[in-house]
């Protein structure tokens, strides 16, 4: 249990570089880098608030704030919507891949020698069930309605 931890460690390692130097001066920089923009912020309200009124700074700096969470929430849906494109694209062609894989029907023929024709046929009708509840749940896609009359897809 313990080597398979370990190799999971290592494995996690080898793909982020992530150890725990790595994560406590990562912590370190975030936390000098909230400071800093701490002490921007302030000098750009005090800056503000001479040359105008302080009213108006703090309108000024929270519309700044609003605009960059907006579009820092729009950026994160285009990547989210992209990811997620990806991995069902990734996803489709391993689905269709593993099939047509020489050993996985090798494997197939094999377990059906094994279990005979007369318990086969139940389990390949189960499967069949299976396979087919899960291709149409993973075909179906909301519609959205333009109206134009016709339904569309996003």
């Amino acid at each position: 249990m313990a080597a398979g931890r370990e190799y999971l460690k290592l494995q996690a390692q080898a793909k982020t570089g992530l150890t725990k130097a790595v994560a406590a001066w990562l912590v370190i920089a975030g936390l000098a880098g909230g400071l800093t923009l701490g002490f921007a912020v302030a000098t750009a309200f005090i800056w503000l608030a001479r040359r105008y009124d302080v009213l108006v700074a703090a309108l000024l700096l929270a519309i700044a704030f609003l605009v960059v969470a907006i579009v820092a929430f729009l950026v994160h849906r285009q990547l989210r919507r992209q990811a997620v494109e990806r991995a069902e694209h990734a996803l489709g062609k391993r689905y269709g891949a593993a099939w047509l894989d020489p050993k996985m029907l090798a494997l197939a023929l094999e377990i059906g020698r094994a279990l005979g024709a007369r318990r086969i046929v139940p389990l390949l009708a189960l499967g069949a069930l299976a396979f087919g509840v899960s291709a149409y749940r993973h075909n179906r896609s909301p519609v959205k309605d333009d109206g134009s009359g016709e339904p569309t897809s996003p």
